[in-house]
C-alpha cells in the first residue's frame, strides 16, 4: 500500500484549487467573449508592432510562416497614394492574421489613415471568432507603427 511521505509534493489534482475552476464555469458567455476579445486584441497589437525578417513578397508567397517570420514585413516603402500599395498592405496584414492568430478566421482589412504621427497606417480588421459553439464577428481598430531606426 502506498504511503504519503513527509515533505514531498502533493499530487497535482490535490494541489489545484477547484473553486477557481468552478468560477470559470459560471461565467457568462459574454464575459468569456470579452476576455477572449481582449486577449486577441493584445495579440494583434504584438503582431503589428513586430517586424518580420522577410520582405513583403516572400512574406506573402511563403506557404507556411513560422515563429521566425512573426510580425509584419517592413511596410514603410509603400505609398498611401497608390491603390496597389494600399491593397498590398491589406494583403500583408490579412496574411499575418491568418498565419499567427488561429482564433480568427475570414479576416478582412479596411485601411483608414496613413502617416499620422508614428503610425504608418491605421486599419480596421473584421474577422470571425469561434469560441466553442459561439461564432462572433469582431472588429478591431489597430495601427502599424513606423520603425525608429
Amino acid at each position: 500500500m502506498a504511503q504519503l511521505s513527509q515533505g514531498g509534493n502533493a499530487p497535482l489534482f490535490d494541489r489545484l484549487n477547484l473553486r477557481g475552476f468552478s468560477a470559470l464555469g459560471s461565467q457568462s458567455a459574454e464575459s468569456r467573449l470579452s476576455d477572449t476579445e481582449a486577449s486577441i486584441y493584445r495579440e494583434l497589437q504584438a503582431i503589428t508592432l513586430s517586424r518580420s525578417r522577410l520582405d513583403i513578397e516572400t512574406f506573402i508567397k511563403t506557404p507556411r510562416l513560422t515563429v521566425l517570420d512573426w510580425g509584419l514585413p517592413d511596410l514603410s516603402g509603400l505609398s498611401a497614394e497608390r491603390a496597389e500599395d494600399r491593397d498590398l498592405c491589406a494583403r500583408v496584414i490579412v496574411r499575418a492574421i491568418e498565419a499567427f492568430e488561429p482564433r480568427l478566421s475570414k479576416p478582412t482589412v479596411q485601411l483608414a489613415a496613413y502617416r499620422q504621427g508614428r503610425d504608418i497606417c491605421r486599419f480596421s480588421l473584421a474577422a470571425e471568432l469561434r469560441l466553442g459553439i459561439i461564432r462572433e464577428r469582431l472588429i478591431f481598430n489597430l495601427g502599424v507603427e513606423a520603425d525608429d531606426a
